[in-house]
């Protein structure tokens, strides 16, 4: 157990969540770069994309807690599971797209977000 903000967290749950951040992390990333990669430029496409990729991870991992997906008690069977997969995306995109109302610098364009849901 490790404690964060005087709540303990079990060590499986930290590893998750650090798992499918850095899947949704690659995923944007993969998506992006089948758009419009270069190989010669790939190193400053990383650097010039980490804010998207930060605001969507973040906008997904908090609509999946949300959801209580890494809760064991909700999550019994696979049905229910996907139920609430779908309740997180659906509450994911209109939360990226308040971001980017507000923030319009931090912009994932249509096609590489739909690119990287559809590969997750």
């Amino acid at each position: 157990m490790v404690r964060v903000f005087r709540h303990y967290v079990p060590q499986w749950l930290i590893t998750l969540a650090l798992a499918e951040a850095c899947v949704l992390v690659l995923s944007l990333y993969a998506a992006v770069f089948l758009r419009w990669g270069n190989l010669a430029q790939f190193l400053p496409e990383i650097v010039d994309h980490a804010d998207e990729a930060a605001t969507f991870t973040g906008a997904i991992l908090f609509s999946m807690y949300s959801q209580g997906l890494y809760s064991r008690p909700y999550v019994k069977d696979n049905k229910s599971v996907l139920a609430r997969l779908i309740v997180a995306y659906a509450i994911a995109i209109p939360l990226m797209a308040i971001v980017f109302y507000f923030l319009p610098d931090v912009k994932i364009w249509r096609s590489s977000l739909r690119s990287s849901s559809r590969s997750l």
